[in-house]
This record gives C-alpha cells, sequence and structure tokens, in this order.
C-alpha cells in the first residue's frame, strides 16, 4: 500500500462514516480510487 493510500485511509478513519461514504464515492466518480482490473472469472 502507497503512502498516498494509508494517509487517505488515516483521514477516513478519523471523519464521520457519512462523509467518509461520501468522500469515496466522489473519489471513484473522479477515478481516484484504483480498480482492480478487469473481472476474468
Amino acid at each position: 500500500m502507497s503512502l498516498a493510500e494509508r494517509a487517505g485511509l488515516a483521514a477516513l478513519h478519523r471523519v464521520d462514516p457519512e462523509t467518509a461514504h461520501g468522500l469515496a464515492l466522489r473519489a471513484v466518480r473522479l477515478g481516484l480510487a484504483g480498480g482492480g482490473g478487469p473481472v476474468t472469472s
């Protein structure tokens, strides 16, 4: 896990769950969340 990922997770753990969820969804929409690659099964 990269330093940025660890810092982001630490920040999310310090905020209200609803706020963290909203931030996570926004990150996904902006393409900031890493994808696991194509599904092959």
